[in-house]
């Protein structure tokens, strides 16, 4: 939920393009029926926002490997 605000500020303020990398822990929260549609949300956003961004995402329980690369 913060990094909506931020993403969102960076957008209204027109400055998403100073942000460089997202790291996202806890990725796996995307399978989360409360929470994921936020990640995902903020994700989606920033990747057609600012293509050039890189996100790294992190999680140690991540099952799902093959269908979030594509």
């Amino acid at each position: 939920e913060k990094a909506n605000t931020i993403i969102n500020r960076l957008m209204d303020e027109r400055n998403l393009s100073s942000l460089g990398l997202l790291i996202v822990d806890e990725l796996h929260m995307l399978g989360d029926a409360q929470r994921g549609a936020v990640v995902d949300a903020v994700l989606s956003k920033l990747r057609y926002a600012q293509a050039g961004t890189r996100i790294v995402g992190m999680s140690a329980t991540l099952d799902n490997i093959q269908e979030l690369c594509s």
